[in-house]
């Protein structure tokens, strides 16, 4: 056999076989595949005994073999001979593509696999690839030499989120720098972080949104925003919702509400290299409540819940009971009204919320309205003990419009103003009388009645006036906080449409 060969290509000249009786030549098939298997083999069909094998990568070492054709099908091929083509004479061009993510097999938690653009044939193709990979804080070489199009990597932060790129290289030189990847993480999450979440409404204040949330990242955490649907328009002002974390392939969201519906993006905190919000979900709207009976209240109760370990029947000692049952009875309880007065409409986050509409009042009970004050005072001044490890933190009034109105002491409420001009009065009069006091001292020493070594007014006695006038600031002040109202912790504050 003869070999002649280029950096693109190689001709091969073979001697004819031996045709069998009543079975002759017609045909050769050439294969040529290169020795490190790095891509699929070439083959070309001639009908002499030569071929000119073209789209050969430069530099590279291939194995070529022959077999004959005839009418009853093919024969073995020859033993291979080694072909190398000579090196490229030009630098490659900037790679065709960016890496592509694919599906990491077995969700291996420091993997990413990817899939590389086949390497360019030609006196200026490629002879490999470098790879590069960042998270945000410059480029770093990953692999050298790479002439597969599949590649795994291993050993990553799962934590970070990897960007990938290729230089062309061959013996003239190497390419500019290619296109960026998409960002991607380890495991079965890939390259999926800004498709738009699943939404589900599951009450009339919580969602609940999934999405290709691996669990190879238990402490990351997931900002969510949602943008409302406002009647008669078609703008979208996206707001941010209460961070969620991904609990078993999906984020809760227990405190909003949207009547005419809203979309969602979400974002993962915590994760080095990734900045970008998803893309925006379908517009999910909130199923509504049952209509409130004609003259009740109907109220929200938000319950500090523990460790929220989920939802099902509260065990108690007398059995069990569904979720927000036990919350109405203790209610009712430190109401000090009938429990049947108060009837459960919605109760999510095993209890933690709870919506009830007070019903009217018999004759000499106090009205419905009264009763949901009562529960904001509750709420604001001493915690509603409920036997269960809950109590009461907030309380608000669901208007008929939609409105959510917080209950709380209102700062001018009659009664904590008469406390605190009573304190005032009484510190007044306290301070008048110290005054007075120490007034009588000066003229007493005036007199020269005072002794040598006898208390002065910068003394102990002046001493213990300061020390009393200190504990009467502290003890004012102290009141002044607790009077205020303004206990209301802002996790608890609900995110509601008018």
């Amino acid at each position: 056999r003869t070999v002649l060969s280029s950096c693109g290509s190689a001709t091969v000249t073979w001697d004819p076989s031996r045709a069998r009786e009543k079975y002759p030549v017609l045909g050769y098939e050439v294969t040529a595949v290169r020795q490190d298997r790095a891509s699929p083999p070439l083959r070309v069909q001639v009908f002499n005994t030569t071929a000119d094998l073209g789209n050969l990568h430069a530099g590279t070492l291939y194995e070529v073999a022959i077999r004959a054709r005839s009418s009853a099908g093919f024969g073995l091929p020859s033993q291979p001979v080694l072909v190398s083509t000579r090196p490229a004479t030009a630098q490659p061009a900037t790679p065709a593509r960016a890496p592509r993510i694919e599906p990491t097999e077995g969700g291996d938690c420091g993997g990413i696999d990817l899939s590389l653009p086949p390497l360019r044939p030609g006196c200026g193709g490629d002879e490999s690839y470098t790879l590069l990979g960042s998270t945000g804080d410059g480029w770093e070489t990953l692999r050298k030499g790479v002439t597969t199009q599949a590649v795994q990597l291993t050993h990553l932060d799962p934590y970070a989120a990897y960007t990938f790129r290729l230089v062309a290289v061959n013996a003239a030189g190497q390419s500019q720098l290619g296109d960026a990847s998409v960002a991607a993480v380890t495991g079965s999450l890939g390259g999926r972080l800004g498709l738009p979440p699943s939404v589900i409404a599951t009450s009339s204040a919580s969602f609940e949104l999934g999405g290709a949330w691996s669990g190879c990242r238990p402490r990351m955490g997931w900002d969510v925003a949602y943008a409302l649907r406002e009647p008669g328009s078609d703008q979208r002002m996206w707001r941010a919702a209460e961070a969620g974390r991904a609990v078993g392939g999906k984020v809760e969201l227990q405190t909003l509400r949207c009547p005419h519906g809203c979309a969602f993006k979400v974002r993962p905190s915590g994760l080095k290299g990734w900045a970008q919000w998803s893309e925006a979900s379908a517009e999910v709207a909130s199923p509504p409540l049952p209509s409130m009976p004609p003259g009740s209240a109907r109220v929200e109760l938000a319950f500090d819940g523990g460790d929220d370990t989920g939802g099902g029947p509260v065990a108690t000692g007398d059995g069990a009971l569904p979720v927000g049952a036990a919350e109405i009875a203790a209610a009712a309880g430190a109401l000090q009204v009938d429990v049947a007065r108060l009837v459960l409409v919605e109760a999510r986050a095993a209890g933690r919320f709870v919506i009830l509409d007070v019903l009217p009042a018999p004759a000499g009970q106090p009205e419905p309205r009264a009763l949901a004050a009562e529960l904001g005072r509750l709420a604001s001044r001493r915690p509603l003990a409920s036997g269960l490890g809950t109590a009461l933190v907030w309380a608000a009034v669901l208007e008929q419009d939609g409105r959510v109105v917080s209950l709380r002491p209102a700062r001018d409420d009659p009664t904590v103003l008469a406390l605190k001009l009573g304190i005032v009065g009484c510190l007044l009069l306290g301070a008048g009388v110290m005054v007075l006091a120490a007034r009588r001292g000066s003229g007493a020493a005036a007199g020269g009645h005072r002794q040598v070594g006898a208390a002065s007014p910068g003394g102990r006695g002046a001493q213990r006036a300061g020390q009393r006038r200190r504990s009467e600031r502290h003890t004012y002040n102290d009141l002044e906080t607790r009077l205020s109202g303004d206990s209301d912790s802002e996790e608890h504050v609900m995110v509601s449409a008018a």
